[in-house]
């Protein structure tokens, strides 16, 4: 059975390594001899102990099967907007048929727009979709609209 839920750091660091070198084989943005994978854990736990880390999982009987990992915020240009960021989002290739993705996407909707950050309200929440592997129609599906384009340069 399928389920959804908000975990905490210590809980989930172990079994996220498992799926995460596999998502950044797939998808990695500068995935190449240069840019190795390199997550500074020690950063996302000290976000997480601030109350700016979200990490929703998709399990299938206790096996981590996908996440969604959001960064909360406050935003440049509108200091009375909390915004939730995504960082990471992965379906394992084993699971993407059918409507995992889309479940996991809607639920972190739902815990994310319940959330407060630095005492203000989440009001907007990101979605980063990587061109290699795009989900955009699941995006729209779910009522978020495209407003940039992001482009890259490594040097």
């Amino acid at each position: 059975m399928i389920t959804f839920q908000v975990e905490d750091w210590d809980n989930l660091y172990e079994d996220i390594i498992v799926l995460i070198s596999s998502h950044w084989k797939e998808v990695g943005a500068f995935n190449s001899v240069t840019t190795p994978l390199e997550p500074d854990w020690g950063m996302y736990k000290q976000l997480y102990q601030d109350g700016a880390l979200q990490l929703i999982t998709a399990r299938d009987d206790q096996i981590l099967i996908g996440y969604a990992i959001f960064i909360l915020h406050i935003l440049r240009h509108h200091r009375n907007l909390a915004f939730a960021d995504s960082d990471i989002i992965f379906v394992s290739k084993e699971h993407r048929k059918g409507i995992v993705g889309y479940n996991l996407l809607k639920y972190s909707v739902e815990v994310l727009k319940g959330l407060t950050y630095r005492d203000i309200k989440v009001g907007a929440i990101g979605l980063s979709i990587p061109i290699k592997r795009p989900f955009k129609a699941l995006a729209a599906r779910l009522d978020f609209k495209l407003t940039e384009l992001k482009y890259i340069r490594e040097v």
